[in-house]
């Protein structure tokens, strides 16, 4: 995010979702932990999706996604160092390797529509182990409404809590509230929130997970359709509030296509902020181009500690 330290976005952070006109989520999502789909994840035809995004470039991030059979399977990114992920089926699992590093969620349950509603969490971090539990509530667009992280290492518990508000298959806000539970320290928490619009004469989008507008911070579960759909638009602009001190903040967007109607290029206040490629437009990784301060750290062990931090 322009605040990707508000999400961190993810870290693992990345989010969405709540239809019901202005409202919360609908009668129908699924249960904290629990699942009617087969534990597999979607395929690129269950998502609508006939020209996938195969890489997600900005200055100082990145990933690229390899497909199989219509389905994303694993790639490469970087962020502070290059690392590369796996998506398994059967059952369904998702790891990261980075150097030092190593996530896997597991025991996964899903909806019907292949989106993880539950995942168990192990990191391992030289020597050092973090677990934790990952649920999601979805509207019945398959939009993600809730999210719920909650880690425990060494006496320390944390929870990362959204909820997200949709109109008309487009996000429109969403609330954040974070807290860290010591043993032998004082409590910390904050939340913040964000609001966006989509202007007169929205913009199509032809599957981008705007990096703003989803709180989740490795791409290829997204582009995977592991939390649910994209935005039917492309937000104009946003409002960022929290109560740590850090105040409002305002953004303005634009996005450019290619003669194909596909999204290469946004621009966030006048500035090329994130690329986008094709198979038949390829891009680079590295050097792609402006971004904001404050883009979380990758794996949510990092994340967390970042906040920790600030």
């Amino acid at each position: 995010m322009k605040k990707n330290w508000i999400y961190s976005k993810w870290c693992f952070a990345l989010a969405c979702a709540l239809l019901m006109g202005v409202a919360t989520s609908c009668g129908d999502d699924d249960g904290e932990g629990s699942g009617t789909g087969t534990g597999q994840q979607p395929t690129l035809p269950d998502l609508g999706i006939t020209d996938p995004v195969v890489a997600v470039a900005g200055e100082y991030d990145g990933e690229r996604f390899n497909y199989e059979n219509d389905v994303l399977v694993g790639g490469t990114g970087f962020y502070d160092a290059d690392y590369t992920f796996y998506i398994g089926n059967a059952p369904l699992v998702l790891k990261v390797f980075q150097e030092d590093y190593e996530e896997t969620w597991s025991n996964i349950r899903t909806n019907e529509h292949g989106a993880i509603t539950y995942a168990s969490l192990l990191g391992v971090s030289l020597g050092e182990y973090f677990t934790g539990t990952f649920t999601a509530k979805y509207n019945e667009d398959n939009q993600m409404t809730e999210s719920a992280l909650e880690l425990s290492e060494d006496g320390i518990t944390e929870y990362d809590k959204w909820t997200f508000v949709w109109e008309n298959g487009n996000m429109v806000s969403y609330r954040n509230t974070y807290s860290i539970d010591y043993t032998d320290e004082e409590d910390f928490s904050y939340s913040d929130n964000g609001w966006f619009d989509y202007g007169d004469s929205p913009v199509s989008n032809n599957g981008i997970y705007h990096p703003d507008v989803f709180p989740y911070d490795y791409y290829f579960m997204l582009y995977a359709g592991l939390f649910g759909k994209p935005t039917k638009d492309m937000p104009v602009s946003v409002v960022f509030s929290s109560t740590d001190g850090y105040g409002d903040d305002a953004y303005a967007y634009t996005a450019e296509k290619d003669e194909k109607g596909r999204i290469v290029t946004l621009y966030c206040d006048g500035e090329a902020y994130y690329y986008y490629g094709y198979a038949d437009r390829p891009i680079e990784l590295t050097g792609a181009g402006w971004h904001a301060p404050g883009r979380a750290v990758r794996g949510i062990r990092a994340r967390l500690a970042s906040r920790q931090a600030r």
